[in-house]
């Protein structure tokens, strides 16, 4: 019994590796493609509805269900590589200016790891005290990752570094977020803005000499 336990849970572990593969290699064909915003949200509804589905299998407490609730241990891993997996890596860096980029980029991969950190102390925990009502709570946070990457996260894709310095200008979080679905800047509209703080000033000091020497 303990043999075939152990074959199992090797099996499952390679399963679990290969649907993580899987869904790791989907990101290069579809990050370059797809905005930046909509993986994030289709990320969290699929791994929001894993967490509900694997709850209500493991709260009916047989084996059968079980098994099933396995199943979306795996589809997990597709939707993670989806949106969570990569554009948490790539993505503080698009919404800051070259100025705090790499410190921008460090804390947001602290901030990452400290979760995981947190989030591997406490399930095990958690699971030997409220079992599958763990994931319910999971869920709940999946969920809440909708609306927030919804209405706070601007969109970044086709963006140069120099329209980054115009993403938060209307002010406060957002940002203008919310009134332009996400795209408070549209590529490319540092061309159509004068960046130069002195040209007006420069010009008009040309205006006023010829207008000077027009009266002369």
């Amino acid at each position: 019994m303990g043999s075939a336990s152990r074959n199992l849970s090797l099996i499952l572990g390679g399963c679990n590796s290969l649907a993580y593969l899987a869904g790791s290699i989907i990101p290069l064909w579809s990050m370059d493609r797809l905005d930046r915003r909509s993986p994030l949200m289709i990320s969290a509804a699929g791994l929001c509805m894993c967490f509900v589905l694997a709850a209500a299998l493991l709260s009916v407490g047989t084996k059968p269900c079980a098994y099933a609730a396995t199943v979306f241990v795996f589809i997990f891993r597709l939707f993670l590589g989806i949106g969570y997996l990569p554009v948490p890596w790539f993505y503080p860096s698009e919404v800051t200016t070259t100025r705090i980029r790499a410190r921008g980029q460090a804390f947001a991969g602290f901030v990452n790891w400290l979760c995981v950190f947190i989030e591997v102390q406490i399930t095990p925990t958690a699971i030997h005290n409220i079992e599958w009502r763990t994931f319910i709570i999971f869920a709940c946070f999946c969920f809440a990752w909708i609306p927030m990457a919804y209405f706070f996260f601007p969109e970044t894709k086709g963006l140069e570094l120099e329209d980054v310095d115009y993403l938060f200008q209307k002010g406060g979080i957002t940002g203008g977020v919310f009134e332009s679905r996400g795209y408070p800047v549209q590529p490319g509209h540092h061309c159509t803005v004068n960046t130069d703080p002195i040209e007006k000033p420069i010009g008009v000091e040309i205006g006023n000499v010829h207008g000077a020497e027009n009266n002369v």
